[in-house]
């Protein structure tokens, strides 16, 4: 398959946790979203059968983000679950970055806590963790240099 100009392939965006990849990481995700209130209701045109329209306003902005690493038992630093037990259990706020450290390719980071980390461990697979942040302040987005 042909890949198109302005396509980017799934390992060229990754989260790192305070600057360094997580190890052996599989899927990545990070989610936008908004809370909206309703304001306004518009009717639309006098004898219409419509509903009308709302008008909203975003009250609330959230980010959340999900990994999903192999375990590595005994591997220094990101990678190990020890470091991510640690982490949720202190509650300290990291700096987490969708991207990668390619140059002229784009990112977007916020800081966050870990709120979540769960081991699996399946027979006769390998064992993953999986870790979630929640973020803490707005995103930056940016071009790497």
């Amino acid at each position: 398959m042909a890949l198109l100009v302005d396509e980017v392939l799934g390992h060229v965006r990754r989260i790192t946790w305070d600057g360094i990849n997580i190890a052996f990481s599989t899927d990545n995700e990070v989610d936008y979203g908004s809370d909206t209130k309703d304001i306004a209701h518009q009717d639309i045109a006098p004898g219409s059968l419509g509903a009308g329209i709302k008008k909203k306003r975003v009250v609330n902005r959230t980010i959340s983000a999900t990994c999903k690493a192999y375990l590595k038992e005994g591997a220094a630093g990101i990678g190990n679950l020890t470091t991510f037990l640690t982490a949720w259990k202190n509650g300290a706020e990291e700096l987490i970055r969708m991207g990668n450290v390619i140059s002229g390719n784009h990112y977007t980071e916020f800081s966050g806590v870990v709120t979540s980390v769960k081991e699996v461990a399946k027979e006769g697979d390998y064992a993953t963790v999986d870790i979630k942040f929640d973020g803490t302040s707005d995103i930056t987005m940016g071009v790497t240099t």
